[in-house]
């Protein structure tokens, strides 16, 4: 977090040089770093050629200084052995320069998992503006966050070591490297993270990239491009000790409007996310996970209604997802109805859409809607979208809607929950009946493969 001081007259500040042997700035007493089986790293800054001495758990590690690059002077690494989740330990590392010992000690540390977290002023946003917290919050610590190692603490029973690193306002360019930017013929910037230790990621939300135009259209190869991005730095920093394909989870577009008939640049972002597959993981995005906050509104909000506090909803969704994904347990339920099946029945003038999930909740019968035209192919950018609504509920797991309003035009597309605020808080449509999670937006052409036309 970036707190800016506005003062009126001029600090001088006299700071002196730091010391030749220290750690890198993140290492510190009770942090966590992650476990088996990944090996964690530990590295500082020392004297020319000194020799560096690690002490954990009574194995000695040794090495010997070396010319960083750039210039940041002589540095020194450690691998440690793959640890399982543990602790707590101290750390003892010693540093020997012409006969001189200096030793620094790192008390109380944990071995579990690490995730970094990312994004922008809804990731920012802190366990201290949630109406209710518990279990002795960190009260200035990003809430997204703190919500999500916590729901995984509970379930794993093993230490979760959270790292948050935001900046409001930032578009998905400012965290993107030159390379990726390059691979969606887009301009370079300034990336505002280094990856150079073991962890997994969660980014959140993605306001900044809302307005229309290039930002936003490119944004279903900017972002899957910098997952890909950062995977490939990670493991070239951390000298392989990362997974190549390590789990990345993010928190899908909320809303900053309570017009349910506003259709601006939110839902389109909200299906960019996702590489225009309106689910994750997918082909583009492997090993990734997400969770849907679009009926998460919150118009009273003391920070206004883009800042929802229902910051523990999204961190329960988001662990859901996780334990799915990044922890691979094939029962949970994790994610909300996605359609698996579109009938079109052209002579009776109605769609059945059919979902994934063994029971869908219906709660009430607008969101749908459909594109119709004689000359034009429908995107999610045209204006012919007329609603469809709800006539009857197919089985435990579909719904009929309505495709009269074509009027003779023909129907092109359908979508779903195409608003920037679909619904009130929790009250979308369409939910999965035993979890209570909410179906994804959804833009498809009728020559989709899940299509099929009965005359």
């Amino acid at each position: 977090m970036i707190n800016i001081l506005l003062i009126t007259f001029l600090v001088v500040a006299v700071q002196s040089e730091p010391p030749a042997f220290r750690l890198a700035s993140y290492y510190g007493n009770h942090m966590v770093l992650q476990m088996e089986p990944h090996q964690s790293i530990i590295w500082g800054y020392g004297e020319e050629n000194a020799d560096i001495e690690v002490n954990l758990k009574g194995k000695i590690y040794t090495t010997t200084t070396y010319q960083g690059v750039g210039n940041i002077g002589w540095v020194w690494k450690v691998t440690l052995d793959a640890m399982s989740p543990s602790g707590p330990f101290n750390v003892e590392i010693t540093h020997t320069y012409d006969e001189v010992v200096e030793g620094i000690t790192l008390e109380d540390v944990l071995f579990g998992d690490v995730y970094l977290c990312s994004g922008q002023s809804n990731m920012l946003f802190t366990v201290s503006k949630v109406n209710t917290v518990a279990h002795g919050a960190k009260l200035y610590f990003s809430a997204v966050c703190w919500f999500y190692g916590r729901n995984l603490y509970d379930h794993l029973k093993y230490p979760i070591g959270l790292i948050a690193s935001s900046w409001g306002g930032t578009p998905i360019e400012a965290w993107s490297s030159p390379d990726s930017l390059k691979a969606c013929n887009r301009t370079e910037t300034d990336s505002k993270i280094s990856l150079s230790e073991n962890m997994s990621d969660i980014f959140g939300y993605g306001e900044a990239n809302t307005f229309p135009g290039i930002i936003q259209d490119s944004y279903s190869c900017t972002f899957p491009a910098m997952i890909a991005d950062w995977r490939n730095k990670f493991y070239i920093g951390t000298g392989g000790t990362t997974d190549k394909l390590f789990p990345f989870g993010f928190v899908q577009l909320g809303t900053d409007s309570t017009d349910s008939t506003l259709v601006d640049g939110y839902p389109a972002l909200r299906w960019h996310q996702t590489a225009d597959y309106g689910y994750v993981p997918n082909e583009k995005m492997p090993n990734v996970f997400m969770a849907v906050a679009m009926d998460l509104g919150d118009p009273k909000s003391p920070w206004g209604i883009v800042h929802s506090r229902y910051k523990q909803d999204v961190g329960y969704r988001l662990a859901l997802a996780g334990k799915a994904i990044a922890y691979n347990e094939k029962y949970v339920n994790y994610s909300g109805p996605f359609p698996n099946g579109i009938t079109i029945r052209s002579l009776d003038d109605v769609a059945i859409v059919t979902y994934d999930s063994k029971h869908i909740q219906v709660n009430h019968d607008s969101g749908f809607e459909v594109c119709c035209s004689s000359t034009n192919n429908c995107t999610y950018l045209s204006t012919d979208w007329l609603a469809a609504p709800i006539t009857s509920i197919i089985g435990t797991n579909g719904v009929q809607i309505s495709t009269k309003h074509c009027s003779g035009a023909k129907l092109q597309a359908i979508r779903y929950a195409w608003r920037d605020c679909p619904c009130v808080y929790k009250q979308c449509t369409i939910y999965d009946k035993d979890s209570n999670l909410p179906a994804p937006l959804f833009v498809f052409s009728l020559k989709e493969k899940i299509v099929k036309w009965i005359n």
